[in-house]
């Protein structure tokens, strides 16, 4: 055996080679971690644009920053309805809070009608100026569908009831089916919806067929997915959930009685 092929040699050559390869698979991490927070940041304003009504899946990343500047992210304290100026909206993210046991809570098993278990402390709202003040609210919700969590973001008009839009950004429901969540033509169906009763309760609900037009009622409710009923009601659950009052629904009343904060 030569002196270039010794134990001792090739194994300083796959040594030399690992160190190589882990300082470049390291750097590429790096480097492209960055542009991956850009990316996810970038993508969650487009989907709170979508649910607005105002972006389209396919604008521009100019575009999207163009439109977000009418946006004030605001952070809401669950247990008062009140505005926390202590957190920093900028970098709170309500997915990581749900999951972190120092930053959540535990929710009534009679009230989770999102069957989530457990919530973040604090939400963060989207505010959405207009010329003449707030245009919009677009609001976080989640919930269990059949197969995943759904997640998703809901907008309401500045009367804090009518829902101007609703878009869903992850979930596992089969596609065809449950997936059809994600059609345009049934999402529009919630535009114009009333969402919030005379006491300010939620009162949506997505039935089981087609909703008769005129038929009392008709305006808080929308036509189920057609053979996806358990994705269909826990899309119902999940938005009442969101807009009751163990969420949005004790903010939501400041907001009409004081205006936008």
């Amino acid at each position: 055996m030569s002196d270039n092929e010794s134990p001792r040699r090739i194994f300083a050559v796959v040594i030399v080679v690992s160190l190589i390869c882990s300082l470049l698979v390291a750097g590429a991490t790096i480097l492209l971690r960055e542009k991956q927070q850009r990316n996810k940041q970038l993508e969650r304003k487009r989907n709170v644009l979508v649910a607005a009504g105002i972006a389209t899946p396919k604008m521009s990343e100019t575009e999207i920053e163009a439109g977000f500047a009418r946006v004030r992210p605001v952070i809401v304290d669950f247990t008062t309805g009140k505005v926390d100026t202590s957190v920093d909206a900028a970098r709170y993210d309500m997915q990581r809070a749900a999951k972190d046991p120092d930053t959540s809570i535990a929710i009534d098993p009679a009230k989770d009608t999102a069957l989530l278990h457990r919530m973040p402390r604090h939400g963060i709202v989207y505010v959405l100026a207009g010329e003449k003040g707030t245009e919009k609210l677009i609001l976080p919700i989640s919930g269990l569908g059949l197969w995943s969590t759904i997640y998703g973001y809901i907008s309401l008009q500045n009367d804090g009831k009518t829902v101007s839009g609703l878009t869903f950004y992850q979930h596992g429901e089969t596609p065809g089916l449950g997936g059809e969540i994600d059609n345009p033509a049934w999402r529009r169906q919630w535009q114009g919806k009333i969402a919030l009763g005379a006491a300010g309760e939620p009162v949506l609900q997505v039935m089981r067929g087609k909703v008769l037009a005129g038929s009392a009622g008709s305006e808080h409710q929308v036509d189920g997915v057609s053979g996806a009923t358990i994705t269909s009601r826990a899309v119902g659950n999940m938005v009442n959930f969101w807009l009751g009052e163990a969420a949005y629904g004790k903010f939501i009343p400041l907001v009409l009685r004081e205006g936008a904060p």
